[in-house]
């Protein structure tokens, strides 16, 4: 059977480094991994990032899909934003008024139907300010199409809605992405491994 381990957080937060990280190190260890990334999964869509809520059904149904077809294959399945992430986009969204309260609710409940799967969660914690300073630094190498889910309104009320869902999670890392990206490894890895 497989654990499933899911990244959360903010865009620019460092999921995707911790995420190789992680693989690597447990391949290292022997245990087979696959991983269901954010990025891979973004370049498939193509129902635009401004359709707010198509898009994040079209994302999180691509990541169930590899969800299954990944299940009880391997020792490890690592989601870059899977479910947990998902039920999270919609309370932003009804924070920021992009769909009315009733909506999100039943689309939120759809996918925290499917969080049972996810033994574990590692949220990456920064603030709205760092994951800005850190789109700046990368902006000439990346597609700026996400760049409204790094900076401007949209990341704090992503943050506030992190911090709000994480207070009912158990089996949950909560670690500053501010931090080293070794001690940050560091941590994952003792989280993960820890029986």
């Amino acid at each position: 059977m497989s654990q499933v381990i899911e990244f959360i957080g903010i865009g620019r937060a460092g999921k995707s480094t911790q995420v190789r990280l992680l693989k690597n190190a447990l391949i290292k260890k022997g245990h087979s991994v696959k991983v269901i990334t954010d990025r891979q999964r973004a370049s498939t869509i193509h129902v635009p990032v401004t359709e707010y809520i198509g898009y994040k059904i079209v994302f999180a149904a691509k990541a169930l899909d590899q969800y299954f077809s990944y299940k009880d294959k391997n020792d490890f399945i690592i989601v870059e934003r899977g479910f947990h992430d998902i039920a999270v986009w919609f309370d932003a969204e009804k924070r920021l008024s992009h769909i009315q309260p009733i909506r999100a609710n039943e689309l939120r409940n759809t996918f925290l139907e499917y969080t049972k799967a996810v033994d574990k969660v590692i949220f990456l914690d920064v603030t709205p300010q760092k994951a800005a300073e850190r789109q700046e630094k990368i902006r000439e190498q990346m597609d700026d199409r996400f760049e409204d889910f790094i900076v401007g309104p949209y990341p704090k009320a992503l943050g506030e809605a992190y911090l709000e869902y994480k207070k009912g999670l158990k089996n949950i890392l909560h670690i500053s992405g501010a931090d080293s990206k070794k001690n940050i490894h560091e941590k994952i890895i003792s989280f993960v491994l820890k029986k």
